[in-house]
C-alpha cells in the first residue's frame, strides 16, 4: 500500500486534516481528521510502501504497546484511509 500523492495535512479550527490538493486548490470534500497518533504514523509513511505489519511494529516501538492491540490499530488506521480513498 502507499499514500496517494497529493495529500497535504493542514490545521483547520484546531484539527489536523488531510485533505487533497489540487491545480484548482485545495478539495474540501474529501477530508480525513487526524489524532495526533496518525498524524504520526501518516508522516513515518507517506512516501513509502508498507503494510498494517510495518505499521504495527511502528506502533510497537514508538509507544510500547504490545504487538496484538498495534495490529489492531494499524489495521484500523488503513482502514480509515481505505475509506477515504488516500491510499493504493
Amino acid at each position: 500500500m502507499k499514500i496517494k500523492d497529493g495529500l497535504k495535512i493542514r490545521e483547520i479550527a484546531g484539527e489536523k486534516i488531510l485533505v487533497m490538493q489540487g491545480k484548482a486548490g485545495v478539495d474540501l470534500t474529501k477530508v480525513v481528521s487526524f489524532n495526533t497518533t496518525a498524524e504520526w504514523l501518516y508522516n513515518e509513511f507517506v512516501g513509502k510502501e508498507f503494510t498494517v505489519e510495518d505499521i504495527a511494529t511502528a506502533l510497537v516501538e514508538r509507544f510500547e504497546v504490545d504487538h496484538e492491540q498495534a495490529t489492531v490499530d494499524a489495521e484500523g488506521f488503513v482502514n480509515s484511509l481505505l475509506k477515504a480513498k488516500v491510499i493504493s
